[in-house]
């Protein structure tokens, strides 16, 4: 366990216990520390960011502070987390959701905005929330097309109904696949369901802590993704909508436009070409990042999480050309038929590639056993 990682030089004659009391207190003071840094780290980048009002480099500059306390919160307070899914929790939100937001916003892109005051600023980078009400691209003059347009802010009441329902679904499929009521490959596809209802759950629960707390107006995470009718519908409008923002604005449309800083609007869509490597992009850098957050968890990878991902670059764009091809009589029997092709590709290659090789490894029992704790679930024969 993360209290033996660390020892504690022990004199002759100190009782066990005291030695863990105090491998304790030195891990939960690392974490205490690396929070201290973080906010000291995030408000120095607030004040410069202030000052530099154009995007570029002098802006990625001012970011830096932040970007390295991100980087280091989950590396210098690693052993200072009971759990394996607290510190997978953290280096998700702060290693690499807080540092994309960050280097979105130094070209011009992105949630961030420090005209909005340096508690909005702070709990835009801290917070994995969507925020609804960005108005200009992170700070720039140029304006955007409003988030909001896209999808409605969520009401507290909203967030408290979906999140109740997400625990609700988590506690019963954790009941069940514990005390093996599922077999085979329906406990697999539990599994799936269950990873949707708890990042449910915990990312709803944020939005609506960054909505009383924070008075922001965020997005919902998640909007019915079982009910996906395409590929590009689940990644762009379903599924985990935060993500793929961030990796909208820091790795497709900068491959889109040409450039990395954002200084005039998009006048077109792009070409085939940037369009078709910006799709590829966004899922290749996708699943490097999932890589990351697997071999944190276990050790090792045999780089299954990545080709789950890297392959939903060329299925979208084979999927796009099919959609082209498709005329008149036949787009009837597309409406129901490109669904169920969609919902079977994303479970059966989820499934292979992502569900499975975390079973293996022990990373869904050593998650699951946590969630399990923390709902109080009993065991089988407890």
């Amino acid at each position: 366990s993360y209290l033996t990682d660390t020892a504690v030089p022990r004199r002759r004659g100190t009782p066990t216990v005291f030695v863990g009391q105090a491998n304790a207190g030195m891990m939960h003071r690392r974490v205490f520390e690396a929070f201290v840094w973080l906010a000291v780290g995030t408000l120095l980048t607030y004040r410069l960011a202030a000052l530099t009002k154009a995007p570029g480099g002098r802006r990625l500059l001012a970011c830096l502070p932040a970007m390295l306390a991100c980087t280091f919160l989950p590396i210098y307070s690693w052993k200072g987390w009971e759990t394996l899914t607290s510190k997978l929790l953290v280096l998700t939100i702060w290693g690499w959701w807080a540092n994309f937001k960050l280097m979105a916003f130094s070209c011009g892109r992105g949630p961030l905005d420090p005209r909005k005051g340096a508690a909005a600023f702070v709990a835009t980078v801290w917070l994995p929330v969507n925020v609804a009400d960005a108005e200009t691209t992170g700070g720039n003059s140029t304006p955007k097309r409003r988030i909001s347009e896209v999808k409605k802010p969520a009401s507290a009441n909203e967030l408290w109904k979906n999140g109740t329902m997400k625990v609700v679904s988590l506690y019963t499929l954790l009941y069940l696949v514990e005390h093996r009521y599922l077999s085979g490959h329906v406990t697999l596809l539990a599994y799936v369901l269950m990873l949707y209802a708890f990042l449910g759950a915990v990312l709803d629960t944020v939005a609506l802590a960054a909505v009383y707390g924070g008075g922001l107006k965020v997005l919902p995470h998640f909007n019915q993704p079982y009910l996906s009718h395409s590929l590009a519908d689940f990644w762009g409008r379903r599924w985990n909508m935060m993500t793929a923002n961030l990796l909208k604005v820091v790795v497709y449309s900068p491959i889109v436009e040409g450039s990395f800083v954002r200084t005039l609007p998009l006048k077109g869509n792009g070409s085939p070409a940037r369009v078709a490597m910006a799709v590829c992009a966004t899922f290749v850098v996708s699943g490097i990042m999932h890589e990351i957050v697997y071999v944190s968890a276990v050790g090792h990878t045999h780089f299954e999480w990545f080709m789950f991902f890297a392959a939903q670059g060329p299925l979208l764009l084979l999927e796009k050309a099919m959609q082209g091809r498709t005329k008149n009589g036949g787009m009837e029997r597309n409406k129901w038929f490109q669904p169920v092709v969609a919902q079977c590709i994303l479970l059966s290659l989820g499934i292979k590639l992502f569900v499975q090789p975390a079973v293996r490894d022990g990373f869904v029992e050593q998650v699951q056993q946590d969630i399990i704790a923390g709902l109080h679930i009993g065991r089988p024969g407890s």
